[in-house]
């Protein structure tokens, strides 16, 4: 199974937790909590978090079941989506996301079993 992850702020993340799920507006206006794969990253860091400190959280696709769905946006990729709030326990890896002047990227990992 490949990969999902779902990028967020720092604070986002931190509400999360605190929440035990993890909610956003997109939810409640789209129907769905947007994600990515690991190749998306780049692209949706630059495209909805340019500048911001973020944090890539890594899910048991499995425990997503049938919420996960995969569509297709404007530009023709196919991204995945959840449609339900995505509970803390699903979470398997929550990883900062930076990089450096010379454009390599650092990645530090907390697992969740």
């Amino acid at each position: 199974m490949e990969p999902v992850v779902k990028i967020m702020s720092e604070a986002e993340y931190t509400i999360a937790l605190s929440r035990g799920e993890i909610n956003e507006p997109t939810l409640q206006t789209e129907g769905y909590i947007r994600c990515c794969t690991p190749q998306q990253i780049g692209k949706f860091v630059r495209r909805h978090y340019h500048g911001e400190r973020v944090v890539l959280v890594s899910f048991h696709v499995g425990r997503l079941g049938s919420l996960l769905h995969y569509e297709f946006d404007e530009d023709g990729e196919r991204y995945p989506h959840v449609y339900s709030a995505i509970p803390i326990a699903s979470v398997k890896r929550v990883q900062p996301y930076g990089s450096r002047d010379n454009g390599t990227v650092t990645y530090f990992a907390y697992e969740r079993m």
